[in-house]
């Protein structure tokens, strides 16, 4: 009989997680609501007055990322000093980058 490990993670209201979860959710959803033809590889990773938002997009939607981001994060209360506003910090830098007809071709084959 072959043996297994199971292992799974649990984090409470409030933790990091949980937000990159939500912020990389509510773009899937608007993504998908205006293109249902999309490819969509999205993640979100976030720190003190920092969100980062990566992955690989193909649609022919026109996104407002850092709304979407900043309208989940206040839905979900981060909007208080006290308990930890990301807004605090107002730079950001953004980078695209448009996929090459070959890596798109073999991206919608798999």
């Amino acid at each position: 009989m072959d043996t297994y490990l199971l292992t799974s993670e649990s984090v409470t209201e409030g933790h990091p997680d949980k937000l990159c979860d939500q912020v990389s959710d509510a773009i899937l959803d608007e993504i998908m609501r205006l293109d249902p033809n999309a490819r969509v590889a999205c993640e979100t990773a976030t720190t003190t007055n920092l969100v980062v938002l990566l992955g690989e997009i193909t649609t022919s939607a026109k996104i407002n990322f850092e709304e979407i981001a900043r309208e989940t994060i206040l839905s979900i209360g981060y909007n208080d000093n006290e308990i930890g506003n990301i807004f605090g910090c107002q730079p950001h830098l953004e980078k695209s980058q448009k996929f090459g007809l070959q890596m798109l071709k073999n991206f919608c084959e798999t």
